[in-house]
């Protein structure tokens, strides 16, 4: 028959006739488990934030001390789990581990013991639902205590820092000797309180205390013997005495009551019940009354003036008509309402309203368009850009599909600041591609623009070959949805405004312009000049555009000029050509390895974001370093940021790592493009 193990202890109960020669070993284990259970002292050694006390059948173990000692050096407060959960046990526990230890069986009540304490505890083995209990807090002999109540009828004996925070009243006619006392409520003494030194707030109070007397600013005012309910209080040499209101009236020359009328000494009372702002006052026998403006006329008996130099009035002033050489007439914050204005010259031209300087037609920064002559023209300069779907003069884009184009900058002696744009199909190309230009406003730039009416405006002229049907050049302002998005593919477009600029072949400058209102969910703007060439092209296929203007109001404004240092730093922020005269430096680094240099290069303005880097040929730079220098086999970017550029050249040998060296241009051509468009 196998042995079976006691509930709590885990005592075996060999079967009969079981163990045949063995009986002494398990006899021995189990007067040791016994007397562990009885009266066993176990330290029980905690680490971390978690233990488990242990109770094996038949073997000793941690759990089957009857008293543990607590101690180690636990990283928090340590969780201690009995096991298993189905065993009652009672332990006495002394916690000197230096944290809070909490004993937990199963998912019901918890006991903790704080650091230097000591507590009884019992778990119930109830399975997966055990609770821990505390059996009694720490107590030491007192004598007539009764949870919730402490009474005594002989000392009260309570050792320095012991907690007796359980007990809801201290009852005592004897001696309460205690080492420290901590009351967190109220103390109520009906004897005498003797202490050798007591403190308030932190200040020593003395055995003696004497309070100064008088007017002195923090002394404590004497009253004389004449104070009364109701009194007012008057200064006294040092001490204060009581006035009645008659005395005061006395003392400061007052009187009680007022006398009305328009006698010396006398209050004036307002003798009209309806007095109203800015009105005059008139004296009467009783007092005051109120009179208006014509009332006075009618009083004094005048009337308006006529003809005087200056005539103020708060009405209106009707006159069949008004014909003296009088001075300036200021109408205040009226309104001056009339049919028409003369002068001796003849009629007063027609005013506009200037609603915000900002945004008005004198407002500056009123155009929302990027480079709008074409001036800035950082990666061709002079130069043709022939490559459809790329970037020409700064902001500005062409589309299309395979077109042959030329993209120039142009500038004359015109108007502006003598520049403008030239989009021209080459001569013999038969494509008919739908081709143009666009530039796309960011989000950050587009959302003022949501429910507002806007006005596009632009200037253009047709070349002597202008082949599109009706000589037409679509010019349309859309609006989409997304964030940052290309000019030409914004999500959800919609054409806002859409001018067509019929031009004959040939035609001089023309002003063409509409207006519309953005729909408040747009987030994005594109400006876009586009057309459809027919037939086969000649010399003169193009277009030419400037002052390409869009702006807050239903009205064309006049073109705002920007200078091009202006416009230069705005594009800057889309992109940035590094281009240094031939031979000159580009940028200071260090040698990394024998045949690479790092080098460093600030933007002139923060870009919209992380640019790209693209070079020029990869030989048309060169490294210097002290009387030496390499030309550069490969060019590479390597740390980029809105604000800086960072990019590596490799030469075939002979650096030195560690050493300060620069970048430069090689016989000119050498350029470095961030690109930071839409």
């Amino acid at each position: 028959m196998a042995s079976t193990y006691t509930s709590n202890s885990g005592v075996e109960k060999p079967g009969i006739g079981d163990q045949s020669g063995e009986w002494g070993t398990t006899v021995n284990t189990n007067m040791d488990i016994l007397d562990r259970a009885i009266n066993g002292v176990g330290v029980i050694t905690l680490s971390g934030t978690t233990h488990t006390l242990t109770t094996t059948d038949g073997a000793l173990s941690d759990g089957q001390y009857k008293v543990l000692v607590l101690s180690g050096s636990p990283s928090g407060t340590n969780t201690i789990t009995i096991s298993p959960n189905d065993q009652d046990k009672l332990y006495f526990v002394v916690n000197s581990s230096g944290q809070t230890a909490t004993f937990s069986q199963g998912s019901g009540a918890n006991v903790s013991v704080v650091n230097g304490d000591t507590k009884i505890i019992y778990a119930d083995g109830a399975g997966s639902g055990a609770a821990v209990t505390e059996f009694a807090s720490e107590v030491d002999a007192l004598e007539g205590i009764t949870a919730g109540t402490v009474s005594a009828s002989k000392a009260v004996i309570v050792d320095a820092n012991k907690d007796i925070t359980g007990f809801r009243n201290v009852t005592l006619t004897g001696e309460l000797d205690a080492g420290s006392l901590d009351v967190s409520g109220n103390a109520d003494i009906d004897g005498t309180l003797e202490a050798d030194a007591m403190t308030l707030n932190g200040t020593a109070i003395t055995t003696t205390a004497t309070l100064s007397t008088g007017i002195s600013n923090t002394n404590v005012p004497v009253f004389t013997t004449g104070v009364a309910d109701d009194d007012f209080l008057r200064v006294a040499g040092t001490s204060i005495e009581g006035r009645s209101a008659s005395e005061v009236l006395s003392d400061i020359g007052g009187q009680a009551s007022l006398t009305f009328g328009i006698s010396n000494t006398n209050a004036v009372k307002i003798d009209s019940a309806s007095v109203a702002d800015d009105e005059y006052a008139r004296f009467t026998a009783n007092g005051l009354e109120s009179r208006s403006t014509s009332e006075v006329l009618l009083d004094i008996g005048a009337s308006a003036a006529a003809g005087s130099s200056s005539i103020l009035t708060v009405g209106n002033l009707d006159a069949g008509a008004i014909t003296s050489n009088f001075g300036n007439i200021n109408n205040g914050s009226s309104t001056l309402t009339t049919g028409a204005l003369t002068a001796s010259s003849g009629a007063i031209p027609a005013l506009t309203t200037v609603t915000s300087i900002n945004s008005g037609p004198l407002g500056g920064r009123r155009n929302a368009v990027f480079n709008p002559n074409g001036a800035v023209n950082q990666r061709h300069g002079t130069a043709a850009n022939t490559t459809i779907n790329t970037y020409g003069p700064d902001r500005w884009r062409s589309y299309g599909g395979a077109l042959a184009f030329s993209w120039y900058t142009k500038s004359d002696a015109g108007e502006g600041d003598g520049y403008y744009m030239r989009f021209q199909r080459d001569a013999s190309n038969s494509q008919t591609n739908l081709t143009g230009i666009a530039q796309g406003l960011e989000t950050k730039d587009s959302k003022h623009f949501a429910g507002q009416e806007i006005t596009f405006s632009f200037r253009a002229r047709a070349g002597a070959n202008w082949s599109p049907s009706s000589g037409r050049l679509a010019a349309v302002v859309q609006g989409g949805e997304g964030t940052d998005q290309s000019p030409v593919s914004m999500t959800n477009t919609d054409t806002i405004i859409g001018i067509n600029a019929d031009m004959s072949a040939g035609s001089d400058w023309a002003t063409f312009s509409g207006s519309g209102t953005v729909p408040s969910d747009k987030t994005q703007l594109a400006i876009l000049l586009q057309f459809t060439p027919t037939g086969t092209a000649g010399a003169n296929d193009y277009f030419d555009v400037r002052n390409i203007q869009v702006e807050i109001g239903g009205t064309a404004t006049t073109f705002e000029q920007k200078t091009y240092g202006e416009e230069l730093a705005l594009c800057q922020r889309y992109c940035f050509v590094a281009r240094p005269p031939t031979n000159t430096a580009l940028a200071t680094g260090f040698a990394r390895t024998t045949t690479t240099v790092h080098c460093v290069k600030a933007f002139p303005v923060t870009m919209r974001t992380t640019p790209s880097l693209a070079f020029s040929s990869a030989t048309d730079f060169q490294v210097q370093y002290l009387g030496s220098v390499a030309t550069t086999t490969a060019m590479a970017a390597s740390e980029l940021g809105p604000d800086t550029m960072a990019f590596q050249a490799s030469v075939g040998s002979g650096l030195t790592a560690g050493q300060g060296m620069y970048v430069r241009d090689l016989n000119g051509g050498a350029t470095i493009t961030a690109a930071a468009e839409l």
